[in-house]
C-alpha cells in the first residue's frame, strides 16, 4: 500500500529481471535484495551518505550470513574482507581506480561486489552498465570485474545486512551459460583492452603496477583450479588420487602468488599516485 511501490513482472532470468527493474527506477540509488535478504534503515542511510560524501558510484559492505531457518552461520571470506584487512579500513574509504582494478583481478573466484543486498549503487551507473546475462548466476561478480575501472567504489567495514544462504535456484539455461562462459582471466583481458580504448586506464599505469605479473598469476591459478576441479568431480574420491593432491597444491601455491603480487601492485599503485605531476 506504500505510494512509492511499483510491481513489475518479467520472464524468468535473474539478471534480465534485475536490469528490467533497474531501467524503471527513478530514484538516485538502487538497492537490490532477493527474498530473505534484509538491511537496516541505518545501513541504507549510511551507505547512501558515504556515496554522497565520497562521490562513489558503488558502496559495498559485508553482510551477516543466515540459513533459511533463521540460524546465523559462520562467516565466509569475501573479497571485501581482503580489502578491509589489506587497506586497514576502519572508516568509510574510497578505492582509487588502480586499487579497484587490483582487488577485482586478484579474486578471480570471488566477487568485488560481494552481495548486492549489502550495497547501494547509483541508478544511472546500473542503467548505463547493466548486469551481464551470459555468465549464469555470476553476473554481478563479473560486473564488478569488467567495470572496475569504469566506476568508483566505496567500502564500509560495518555490517548492516543479512544475506540468506539458500539452495541454488539457477535455471538450466543460466547453468548452461555459466558452463559456456569465458574464463575470468579472459574476461579480465577483454576488460583491460576496453578500458584502454575508453581512456580509463593507460598503458603507463598498467606497467607501473606490473599488471602483467598479476594477470599471469591469475591465469595460472585458474589453470590449476580447473585441473583440481576436474579431479573433484570424478566419481572416484579425489583425496585418494595423488595427481589431485598435486593439482591442489599447485592451486594453493598460485593463490599465494596472487596475494604476494597483489600486495606488490598495491604498493606500486600507492607510489605511482604519490608521484608529482609533470
Amino acid at each position: 500500500k506504500h505510494p512509492s511501490i511499483t510491481y513489475l513482472s518479467h520472464p524468468p532470468g535473474l539478471y534480465q529481471s534485475w536490469n528490467y527493474g533497474i531501467a524503471h527506477i527513478r530514484s538516485p540509488y538502487v538497492f537490490i535484495a532477493t527474498t530473505g535478504d534484509i538491511i537496516t534503515r541505518k545501513g541504507i542511510s549510511t551507505l547512501v551518505q558515504v556515496a554522497e560524501k565520497l562521490s562513489c558510484d558503488v558502496v559495498i559492505s559485508k553482510p551477516n550470513f543466515y540459513d533459511v531457518t533463521g540460524r546465523k552461520l559462520s562467516d565466509t571470506y569475501w573479497p571485501i574482507d581482503d580489502i578491509i584487512k589489506t587497506l586497514k579500513v576502519s572508516t568509510p574509504r574510497k578505492l582509487t581506480k588502480l586499487e579497484a582494478i587490483i582487488f577485482a583481478a586478484s579474486h578471480p573466484s570471488g566477487a568485488l561486489l560481494g552481495s548486492s543486498a549489502s550495497n547501494v549503487t547509483r541508478t544511472e551507473v546500473l542503467q548505463r552498465f547493466p548486469f551481464p546475462t551470459n555468465f549464469g548466476g555470476a553476473g554481478d561478480g563479473v560486473w564488478g570485474m569488467i567495470h572496475a575501472a569504469d566506476v568508483s567504489f566505496g567500502v564500509v567495514a560495518e555490517k548492516f545486512s543479512r544475506f540468506l544462504i539458500h539452495p541454488p535456484t539457477i535455471s538450466s539455461i543460466e547453468r548452461k551459460t555459466y558452463r559456456e562462459a569465458k574464463r575470468m582471466d579472459e574476461v579480465l583481458q577483454d576488460a583491460v583492452i576496453q578500458w584502454q580504448r575508453d581512456g580509463r586506464v593507460s598503458l603507463t599505469e598498467l606497467e607501473n603496477i606490473r599488471w602483467d605479473d598479476l594477470y599471469k598469476a591469475v591465469s595460472k591459478y585458474l589453470d590449476h583450479k580447473n585441473e583440481f576441479d576436474q579431479y573433484r568431480h570424478k566419481r572416484w574420491p579425489w583425496s585418494l588420487n595423488p595427481l589431485a593432491w598435486i593439482a591442489r597444491t599447485r592451486r594453493q601455491q598460485m593463490a599465494s602468488k596472487i596475494t604476494k603480487t597483489k600486495t606488490n601492485s598495491l604498493n606500486l599503485a600507492k607510489s605511482y599516485a604519490a608521484q608529482p605531476m609533470a
